[in-house]
């Protein structure tokens, strides 16, 4: 999941902020640009060529306050319903203790902490059950 900060929007909602320059066009080509730059890295470093990812990038807007709470939890669920991982704690690429650690970091902790009330109830929303039904409607699933 990815904030994009409301000023970023904001300025380019202006009348000659279109195509190219619009939000959304920005907001594209930054990604774009850090999965190139990810793609080269791993080629690289692998001594391959070629696409890492199969489609293009797609996106939905979180606008929902519940459904940004429990795409949160989705997100670190996610690992452990596709078998990676037993127990979604044991992800070693999880966010999931980074947003309870102390240790610095640029991911907007306290913010999201905040969020769920503080460090306890995000870990006890973490425990509860959640249904993946949930979003089924929220899925992106490329053709």
């Amino acid at each position: 999941m990815v904030r994009v900060k409301e000023n970023l929007i904001e300025n380019k909602k202006s009348p000659h902020q279109e195509g190219l320059h619009s939000a959304e066009r920005v907001v594209s080509k930054h990604f774009s640009d850090m999965f190139n730059a990810y793609s080269k890295a791993i080629n690289k470093a692998y001594n391959r060529t070629g696409s890492l990812f199969e489609s293009p990038f797609k996106r939905l807007i979180v606008e929902d306050s519940a459904y940004f709470s429990r795409l949160v939890w989705y997100i670190h669920y996610n690992p452990q319903k596709h078998g990676f991982v037993k127990d979604f704690k044991d992800y070693p690429y999880s966010s999931y203790y980074s947003h309870i650690s102390n240790k610095p970091t640029r991911l907007q902790r306290e913010e999201l902490l905040t969020w769920f009330g503080d460090a306890n109830e995000y870990k006890y929303f973490h425990q509860l059950q959640h249904s993946e039904n949930e979003f089924d409607k929220y899925i992106i699933e490329f053709d």
